[in-house]
């Protein structure tokens, strides 16, 4: 393959594709390639996608950080893994959770009463119903600084037995993702080799019976970094996070 010696983006608009292979990148060091899509204000079924701050609810220990619009009229848990972007900030925030009218964010920051907030999700959808190739598989030049970033997409497995993103190699970054798995039998991200993983504000989930994350499986990684992201399993096969092999580990939010 060609060496990369310069930045590359790729833009994808919203819509659905297929799967993306990114394997036998050359990137030249601190350049990165990025893979990155849209975000869109979502069609809800109940309330709408932006209003103004009435109240908030400070992070307490284990409780994690809310606002609430009273006139809302969300459904439960409608708008979990989509982003909130408080006075037009692309500071974006990821929502764990809601009710009709509280929004539960996965990291702390400043929120305040009268602010105004929209709704977005990733509007790029890449996805695999079946066979045994994941949504995106990445191999890269190794690389202690990020040289493969994926952004502002939802990437879907909803039936093929490897894992919905595959990082092979390389240091790569999944920033304001929505990551989903429902196979029994799939991890939702596994990282074999990579000198660097930062999964970045990102909603990751779960539906099977695998855990949300394999990391070092088949080889080392030399850090892995869960900077404000959120992770929902809901199988009982594996833990949420399995990490036999890590140098550094860090999580925040």
């Amino acid at each position: 393959p060609t060496l990369r010696t310069h930045n590359v983006t790729v833009n994808l608009a919203a819509g659905n594709y297929g799967t993306a292979d990114m394997t036998n990148l050359q990137i030249s060091s601190g350049k990165v390639t990025s893979l990155l899509g849209a975000l869109g204000a979502p069609t809800l079924g109940s309330g709408t996608t932006s209003g103004i701050v009435g109240s908030v609810i400070a992070a307490s220990g284990e409780t994690q950080q809310s606002f609430t619009d009273s006139g809302q009229a969300w459904a439960v848990n409608a708008l979990r893994g989509m982003f909130v972007s408080l006075n037009g900030s692309t500071n974006y925030r990821q929502i764990t959770s809601n009710t009709a009218t509280q929004i539960t964010l996965s990291s702390t920051g400043p929120v305040t009463v009268g602010q105004t907030y929209q709704i977005l999700e990733a509007a790029s959808i890449l996805t695999v119903s079946s066979g045994s190739n994941p949504v995106v598989r990445v191999q890269a030049s190794q690389s202690r600084t990020v040289n493969v970033r994926l952004a502002h997409l939802k990437l879907v497995n909803s039936g093929s037995t490897s894992s919905a993103v595959l990082v092979e190699s390389g240091a790569v970054q999944l920033q304001y993702c929505h990551v989903t798995s429902s196979p029994s039998n799939a991890y939702t991200i596994t990282a074999n080799i990579a000198s660097v993983c930062q999964i970045s504000t990102c909603f990751v989930a779960n539906t099977g019976n695998f855990g949300c994350m394999l990391i070092g499986s088949s080889g080392s990684v030399e850090s892995l970094n869960l900077g404000g992201s959120y992770f929902l399993q809901s199988g009982s096969s594996s833990a949420t996070l399995n990490i036999p092999s890590c140098g550094l580990f860090s999580a925040s939010g």
